[in-house]
């Protein structure tokens, strides 16, 4: 959170340790034989506004009531910044796993590892929703014109890493490597690298 920004979980509300979000799977507790049972869907609600995701009962319900042992609850989502999709056979359908709920006119940007794109997308470019539902996404150019995709490789993604997040693992990776540690040789001293850690300061999420 930027300072001197108010942020609060209400008491009855789960916060999720994780984020961004990209979505919930489902909330399971423990009843009071201890049998697992899963909380209907719409009987929460899912808040993702904020700096950290909370979930709440909708108005009217309340939290279902779990056997009185620790790990009595637990949520199952996915947080992170891409999700893997796959091409449909008609060429114009990309399919997801688990994103941000979207909608026609949004922007959206692929990634890939090992491979690349279907073609035309490119990494980096801004792409338009032309439509959009339940675990699929048809994109646009710029001009909002429907794109025929064919082709591709290796794994295909939905969203993108940050790039202060790959440069830092990176960084990492090479000082690790070279130095065995978080150090750096300068003139036969040893000094830290703490610059290397402020790259992840715009993705860092902190609770005032």
């Amino acid at each position: 959170m930027p300072f001197g920004v108010p942020y609060s979980t209400p008491a009855n509300a789960i916060q999720l340790p994780r984020c961004p979000l990209l979505g919930v799977r489902s909330v399971n507790y423990l009843d009071m034989a201890g049998n697992p049972q899963v909380m209907p869907v719409t009987d929460y609600v899912i808040d993702n506004t904020g700096p950290m995701p909370r979930i709440a009962p909708v108005f009217g319900k309340i939290w279902p009531i779990p056997k009185p042992q620790i790990g009595a609850v637990w949520v199952d989502f996915d947080a992170g910044y891409a999700s893997k999709i796959q091409l449909d056979n008609d060429g114009q359908t990309l399919r997801y796993d688990r994103w941000q709920p979207l909608a026609a006119g949004d922007s959206v940007r692929f990634s890939n590892s090992g491979g690349a794109l279907p073609s035309p997308l490119l990494p980096g470019i801004d792409y338009i929703v032309h439509s959009a539902g339940a675990g699929w996404v048809k994109v646009a150019d710029a001009n909002g014109q429907p794109l025929t995709l064919t082709g591709g490789s290796g794994i295909s993604y939905l969203g993108e890493i940050p790039d202060g997040i790959i440069s830092w693992l990176l960084l990492r990776v090479d000082s690790l490597y070279v130095h065995r540690g978080e150090t750096a040789i300068t003139q036969g001293t040893l000094t830290p690298l703490p610059y290397v850690d402020r790259l992840l300061d715009p993705y860092r999420t902190v609770l005032m």
